[in-house]
């Protein structure tokens, strides 16, 4: 919902509120206890123990947990050094109209706040990077589960994607640089590996060149896994597969600051562009980042 794209189109943004038809106010003990199971499924994330991760999605929702399993397993390759997910009540209340609570039967309970994700990639963000997410969470008996993160999707309410949503991942790293895509196939394209690391280095050397203003100088370089995949992860209301590159980052509503700097190189059109381009995209970009705050 937050995410800052460096792209030249100008996009009207419409933020709005949806009546939360199914909304009768969440008592304080059940809001206590929805944040000490989403608690226990972030940690058992950033602690890469998958059957406490499993246990904390709804039994009866097959599907995403299929999904939330590959989620697991596709993120094994981040170095995260913190994970937390937190339920923030204050900015929509309980969302889940009459049809989300239908949705999920023979629950007792089906409640959709708005949930913040806070995560850091270790030696790449200071502080932390902060998405947003609406996860439906359903009560079975006396336990809380959360139940799916899409049901809010048809009135343009999106949980955040990351690269690991998508399917397996691999990282490469330089001094200043971590890649993240998908397994590099054999045609020598674009990916994230060794040869785009070096062009990115270049492309450092040449915005520090220009740009003196101290910043951290250390920036996660993302290639999505297709153009759905890039469309999906920014949000994007226009065709993002038309763009080379996005610099985008983070806002944390605390204070209101740019986090979470990224880049996402777009393989598919940037392919085949001869190296002096690609150094003078990624310099660009760079150039985005460096001077954000």
């Amino acid at each position: 919902m937050r995410k800052h794209a460096a792209v030249v189109v100008a996009v009207l943004l419409t933020t709005f509120i949806p009546s939360a038809e199914g909304s009768v106010g969440v008592p304080d003990e059940d809001r206590a206890a929805i944040q000490a199971m989403l608690t226990r499924h972030a940690e058992a994330f950033l602690t890469r123990d998958r059957d406490a991760f499993l246990a904390t999605i709804d039994p009866q929702a097959t599907a995403f947990r299929d999904r939330q399993a590959h989620l697991f397993e596709n993120a094994e390759a981040i170095p995260f050094e913190d994970y937390r997910l937190e339920v923030d009540w204050s900015r929509y209340g309980d969302l889940a109209r009459a049809r989300d609570i239908h949705r999920y039967g023979s629950a007792s309970s089906v409640v959709i706040p708005l949930t913040h994700e806070r995560y850091r990639i270790k030696g790449f963000d200071e502080v932390d990077a902060v998405e947003d997410a609406f996860y439906t969470f359903v009560r079975r008996d006396d336990d809380w589960f959360i139940g799916d993160d899409t049901d809010l999707d048809d009135i343009g309410m999106y949980t955040v994607r990351h690269p690991w949503d998508f399917g397996p991942l691999v990282k490469t790293e330089s001094n200043h640089f971590l890649a993240l895509g998908p397994p590099c196939g054999d045609d020598g394209g674009i990916c994230a590996d060794q040869d785009l690391l070096d062009v990115a280095e270049q492309a450092l050397r040449r915005t520090n060149a220009t740009w003196t203003v101290p910043w951290s100088g250390r920036v996660v370089l993302v290639v999505p896994s297709s153009d759905d995949a890039l469309q999906r992860m920014l949000q994007a209301t226009f065709d993002a597969g038309k763009f080379v590159a996005f610099a985008y980052s983070t806002v944390d509503p605390d204070d209101l600051r740019y986090t979470g700097d990224r880049i996402i190189v777009n393989a598919s059109v940037i392919e085949g562009r001869p190296e002096q381009d690609v150094l003078q995209i990624l310099s660009h970009e760079l150039l985005h980042v460096a001077t954000r705050d």
